[in-house]
């Protein structure tokens, strides 16, 4: 279940020579390719091979090097869900992943997909019988928002046969402006903050909703 460490990963690498510089950069992708095969952007894909390498070269601060690279991109938030309780979200700073997701949720038939599959986890011929899309647009869109991580694969032991179901990373997108700016929050599912190494790292508080 990568759908956030996925979708997270190429903003990262974005940002890597800002906080990096060049010739740092360029050891880590060597030695990611040298000892594991991975290009920089599979490995942040596969984040605790990147944290591994990361921790050679900064040792004990590598911790706060991520954090860093992390609210580069976005920010963990919490709001209050209830008297008691407070849910964590994501501030997106990040313009062109604020863009991405905006604009995937615009083009229709995505946003069909991710709709049906955001309350519950369904197997791909259920997503594609309840989205009404024509059998091969379906399968190329939800293998679109499989591949850019804005869907999670999801093991289901609950009966007898072991089956595969999907459900959408994002549960929620609350979208504000303060001034001119917009202000984008993303609430993901339980089922992507659980499986998030990323945020398992960088926000190990995080506070998931049972």
């Amino acid at each position: 279940m990568l759908g956030i460490d996925v979708l997270l990963a190429q903003y990262f690498e974005n940002h890597l020579d800002d906080h990096f510089g060049t010739a740092v950069r360029k050891k880590i992708k060597d030695r990611l390719f040298e000892r594991y095969g991975l290009s920089l952007q599979q490995s942040l894909q596969q984040f605790d091979i990147f944290e591994k390498v990361l921790n050679e070269f900064f040792g004990n601060a590598s911790k706060g090097v991520l954090k860093n690279l992390f609210e580069s991109v976005c920010i963990v938030k919490k709001q209050k869900s209830n008297k008691k309780q407070k849910s964590s979200f994501i501030e997106v700073r990040d313009e062109t992943l604020a863009n991405f997701i905006l604009n995937s949720y615009g083009d229709n038939d995505k946003k069909t997909i991710l709709s049906v599959a955001t309350e519950t986890a369904l197997t791909l011929p259920e997503i594609l019988k309840k989205s009404g899309l024509p059998t091969s647009s379906g399968y190329r869109v939800f293998n679109n928002l499989l591949k850019e991580g804005l869907i999670i694969e999801i093991m289901d032991n609950s009966e007898k046969n072991e089956k595969t179901k999907f459900k959408s990373t994002i549960k929620e997108i609350k979208v504000s402006l303060a001034g001119t700016k917009l202000e984008i929050a993303i609430f993901f599912s339980r089922e992507a903050l659980r499986g998030s190494r990323v945020l398992a790292t960088v926000a190990p508080n995080l506070t998931i909703d049972t």
